[in-house]
């Protein structure tokens, strides 16, 4: 049985999970076994991916002498390859020096910053032109040490893959103990239906981690594009960059071995796809968070509820605004009283025009939970006719809830 998860959050030592100075080997039936430090296989099916043995931090461990605490003395991993499909296997490898990332054997759809691209694929493309990411992949751990089973996504602000603006990891399995770089941001955020931690800092680029709260073996078809609009809701990706590369393989810091990958595809803007889930541009759900971290970004719409939004039991204000020389007005009422109360104002683009983060939140008395909030013409820019989205957000802690209320400026 699987004891319960209490992450430490440990920065690793390095993140950037790239084979540099890899040697290529090129597509053939059958398998290969390999313990080499740096070795890349182009697969043999269509589309085309290849698996890197990545073997990346090994001067970490030790080579020569052993400790109490790295008691071999020559770090080896190595790896068995089937050519056709990229299903690989880890068999065997001794690096048992603590909680940090040694290694990071994975398969790869896309280009990476040294210039590895899988034959045939479509990256990089712009964020903004995402119409549907998805994924399969299925995972075969050994609960031992400290390694975590991930997606290791790349984004980039331009088509430099040099660059790296973003990486975003999605964490299905890992052990306990077992910790992301960056700091805890949220918790318990659904996304396609299973619950999330996230996880974020800044480590020469933005560092986001979504935890799985319980153990994913296998993903059928995910919906990766949820994760990306997630962040960019947040402000931790921003819609003008571009997706690089999409890898699937397992940190391995102590023990972990052997561990299975199997089954991997992904699917960009293709007929292969699936659904497209076009961020919406009209009709606001409850899960819209605009920027936060940076603050210059383009906050979207997610389509997975994040958050409860508050009871619809406000009193609608004149809608549309037609007398714009007087302020529109609106109750709202909060469910309990709040840290914190910001009002908001975006126009369909999702460009702010409008913040006031100083508003009523609650405290004291029940009588103050109701709060009535005003807009005047002057405080919005005297903007164009049309339709805007007017966000009420509070703040518990690092819980945020948010209402979501269109307004009509039509004079």
């Amino acid at each position: 049985m699987r004891p319960l998860r209490k992450s430490i959050y440990i920065l690793p030592l390095g993140l950037l999970a790239t084979g540099l100075a890899a040697s290529r080997a090129f597509a053939q039936s059958g398998a290969t076994t390999t313990c080499a430090q740096y070795l890349t296989i182009d697969t043999a099916s269509t589309p085309s991916y290849y698996v890197q043995t990545n073997y990346w931090n090994l001067d970490s461990n030790p080579t020569t002498t052993p400790t109490p605490q790295c008691p071999f003395p020559q770090a080896t991993q190595c790896v068995s390859i089937n050519n056709t499909t990229g299903d690989f296997t880890v068999t065997s490898g001794n690096f048992e020096c603590g909680n940090t990332v040694m290694s990071y054997p994975s398969i790869v759809y896309g280009c990476q910053a040294s210039g590895s691209c899988s034959p045939g694929t479509n990256l990089p493309i712009e964020v903004s032109s995402l119409t549907c990411v998805t994924s399969n992949w299925t995972i075969s751990p050994t609960n031992t040490g400290y390694w975590d089973a991930a997606y290791d996504i790349w984004f980039c602000p331009s088509t430099n893959l040099n660059d790296h603006s973003a990486e975003l990891m999605i964490w299905m399995d890992y052990m306990p103990g077992t910790g992301p770089g960056g700091s805890p941001q949220a918790s318990n955020v659904t996304i396609n239906g299973q619950s999330w931690n996230i996880n974020e800092g800044y480590v020469g680029w933005n560092y986001i981690a979504y935890m799985a709260n319980s153990p994913i073996t296998q993903f059928n078809n995910e919906n990766l594009l949820a994760f990306f609009q997630d962040s960019v809701t947040r402000g931790y990706i921003q819609s003008t960059w571009y997706l690089g590369a999409i890898e699937a393989g397992i940190e391995l810091r102590n023990g972990g071995v052997p561990f299975s990958s199997s089954g991997f595809s992904a699917n960009v803007n293709t007929a292969g796809c699936g659904t497209s889930t076009p961020t919406p541009t009209s009709t606001p759900t409850s899960t819209f968070t605009p920027c936060g971290y940076p603050n210059t970004c383009t906050p979207t719409f997610t389509p997975t509820p994040t958050n409860t939004p508050n009871p619809s039991n406000d009193i609608p204000w004149p809608n549309p605004w037609k007398n714009v020389s007087q302020p529109v007005s609106f109750y709202h009422t909060l469910s309990t009283p709040a840290d914190s109360v910001a009002l908001k104002v975006y126009t369909v683009s999702f460009r702010k025009i409008y913040e006031n983060d100083n508003l009523a939140t609650g405290q004291g008395e029940p009588d103050n939970w109701q709060t009535t909030y005003s807009l005047s013409w002057n405080q919005l820019g005297n903007v164009a006719d049309g339709l805007y989205y007017v966000v009420v957000e509070e703040r518990r802690g690092a819980q945020v809830q948010r209402t979501i209320l269109k307004l009509l400026v039509q004079r």
